[in-house]
């Protein structure tokens, strides 16, 4: 249940397979005003090797547009690692609650690291807290 009192089809750090894929969710995640670049999120993933898909952020709570945060994700924490992302995304479709933004991710990049994380590289104008969703294709 979520602080609505509706069912909610994912919960924080679940773990589904879809169709040979695996989501990976978590949410309530504060987006940063002030404090950028700042890890956000933090995902292990239970494969030696995978490719990520897709990040997917909603918005959850927005005092306003959170369109001037960048992020992007990283196979280490603290901006350490290397990126599964061309460059940092800016969340321009997160102009209000309850907006959604596909980011493709490097497709072609098999990725070995045992965790991902989310790192918020520009601040925000507007408060705002979002849900992110990894979609990761499984590798032999």
């Amino acid at each position: 249940m979520n602080s609505a009192g509706q069912s909610s089809p994912l919960v924080n750090g679940q773990v589904i397979g879809i169709n040979q894929q695996l989501a990976v969710y978590v949410a309530g995640v504060a987006i940063a005003t002030a404090a950028a670049p700042l890890d956000l999120a933090s995902f292990s993933i239970p494969f030696a090797r995978y490719l990520v898909q897709n990040i997917i952020v909603e918005s959850q709570v927005a005092a306003g547009t959170l369109a001037a945060a960048t992020i992007d994700l990283r196979t280490a924490p603290a901006g350490g690692g290397v990126s599964c992302l061309a460059a940092p995304v800016a969340l321009v479709n997160l102009t209000a609650a309850n907006l959604a933004q596909v980011i493709a991710a490097l497709q072609n990049v098999v990725q070995t690291a045992p965790s991902l994380t989310i790192r918020q590289t520009v601040n925000s104008i507007n408060a705002g807290q979002v849900a992110f969703a990894l979609e990761i294709q499984p590798l032999p």
